[in-house]
């Protein structure tokens, strides 16, 4: 197509197709929790002009991707020198889809302050994936000479292979599951566990996130006190999840039990002959 070979067009395509997928996942979670939330009002006009912004950064980004899959034409480096510099797919996904994505949740907490844990959850868990990739992630890419391990002498090259493990396990991956979590959990559990689950697992994931800046910025290195940190913040997750089952067991052995008492009409009318 247009000129690039096939091994260029497979890469591409391949590549913007992982980096949208991901993506995608986060502003279907996001654009979920705030539709749960609110029904049928409004919003407040963060969390509206939020879900605007993301939705308008997701057409972008699959606008970069599909240019740069079918074309020769790539995304330009911002902020380029001595080899560092943001590509300008990150750019634009990291200040229009992530940033509409904690602008929308941050609204949807503001709109009821004292209502729900899980929506300050939402929020607090949207800003360290904001934090983590767009932001850390930026100052590394500006920062190659420093983080690059393929550059001879990095100094921070541990640091680099840390975070290229850590943004995406934990920001992508873990931080849109533990979203959606929190949005099950809400709609399904009805048990006093529920906000203990929620409250250990934001605070395992706020624990976690900063085990891995330790990790990335300070200690580099196994076992060094970042590793201990972020195994407490492991630990708290663990228990988190454990207690959300049981929230969700619970409220179905209740729901069993209140039905065994209460038959509907039709199962519990007495037949006569």
């Amino acid at each position: 197509m247009a000129g690039e070979s096939w091994q260029t067009l497979q890469t591409n395509l391949i590549s913007g197709h992982a980096h949208l997928m991901v993506l995608s996942v986060i502003a279907l979670v996001v654009a979920s929790i705030t539709a749960y939330f609110t029904g049928e009002e409004n919003g407040t006009r963060l969390m509206r002009f939020g879900l605007w912004w993301m939705a308008a950064g997701s057409l972008a980004v699959i606008v970069i991707y599909l240019v740069a899959g079918f074309s020769q034409v790539q995304p330009p480096v911002w902020f380029a020198h001595g080899g560092s510099g943001i590509p300008g797919d990150d750019l634009t996904s990291g200040l229009t889809l992530m940033l509409g994505a904690v602008l929308a949740l941050i609204g949807l907490g503001l709109d009821r302050l004292s209502n729900s844990t899980a929506r300050w959850g939402a929020a607090i868990l949207s800003v360290l994936t904001l934090i983590t990739v767009p932001v850390v992630g930026y100052y590394i890419e500006l920062n190659e000479n420093l983080f690059n391990h393929g550059v001879p002498g990095a100094s921070r090259s541990a640091s680099d292979a840390i975070f290229s493990w850590f943004h995406q396990d934990f920001a992508l991956f873990m931080i849109p599951g533990l979203l959606l979590l929190i949005l099950v959990l809400q709609r399904f559990a009805a048990s006093p566990q529920r906000p203990h689950a929620l409250r250990l697992l934001i605070s395992g994931s706020v624990i976690l996130f900063f085990g891995g800046m330790l990790y990335v910025f300070v200690f580099p290195h196994d076992f060094g006190a970042a590793f201990y940190v972020s195994l407490v913040g492991l630990a708290t997750l663990l228990a988190g999840l454990v207690t959300a089952i049981l929230a969700l067991v619970t409220t179905q052995e209740n729901a069993d039990t209140v039905t065994q008492a209460n038959p509907s009409p039709v199962h519990g009318k007495v037949k006569v002959s």
